[in-house]
């Protein structure tokens, strides 16, 4: 599955000590605009294409769209109302299936943090049934080490299943995968000379625990 790797500043995320918070803030250029989320501005071109699909959702502390519960009146409920599975409590790996239509209506509020989004085609699998194995693998993945990972293989199922997944690493930078290669595409011409990323083609096949495997 082909992807792209999009790096950047996080304004979110500076050090514990006040001198050296005001000289990330003086150095580091945040290029997302104000008004917007990262997630939003970096995947515009490919947002018409997201409605049909479930969300399987793996990595984030509560909710990826944690932002709905503190900016909107009754954002639980509409959370609520658009969740289709949760993983009991306790389970080792958290995750949640979102219908179809959470995205892109709440792309505006989902935060740039730790975060798998893993889209299912109702045509193609039967969502749940996909969220169970992707859990599955994630579960055996948990105990990462060099060497020692089941990450390929949830890959592997990502592929197998899934249209397109987006992934956000500490809200420090975000990646595509699509099977539709056109999808990645339009991100890339989007984002081409705009200042403030890093940003390279990738295959999911080749990423590890943190991201893309660097070039040589």
């Amino acid at each position: 599955m082909k992807g792209v790797y999009v790096g950047f500043a996080n304004r979110n995320r500076h050090s514990i000590w006040p001198e050296e918070a005001v000289r990330q803030e003086a150095t580091q250029y945040y290029p997302i605009p104000e008004g917007t989320n990262a997630f939003t501005y970096l995947f515009q071109p490919v947002l018409d294409k997201l409605g049909p699909l479930y969300w399987y959702a793996w990595g984030f502390e509560s909710t990826p769209f944690v932002s709905l519960i503190y900016e909107e009146e009754g954002g639980i409920d509409r959370l609520e109302s658009l969740m289709v599975h949760q993983t009991p409590e306790g389970a080792a790996t958290q995750s949640l299936l979102y219908a179809p239509g959470t995205l892109p209506d709440l792309a505006p509020y989902l935060y740039d943090d730790w975060v798998y989004l893993v889209g299912l085609d109702p045509s193609r699998c039967d969502p749940m049934a996909a969220a169970r194995r992707l859990n599955g693998h994630r579960d055996n993945a948990r105990s990462y080490r060099p060497g020692r990972s089941e990450l390929p293989a949830f890959h592997d199922a990502v592929e197998e299943l899934a249209e397109m997944c987006f992934i956000c690493v500490d809200g420090i930078s975000w990646e595509l995968y699509a099977h539709e290669y056109e999808l990645v595409s339009r991100v890339v011409e989007h984002l081409r000379g705009r200042r403030g990323f890093d940003m390279r083609e990738c295959e999911l096949r080749e990423r590890g625990e943190w991201g893309p495997v660097e070039p040589a």
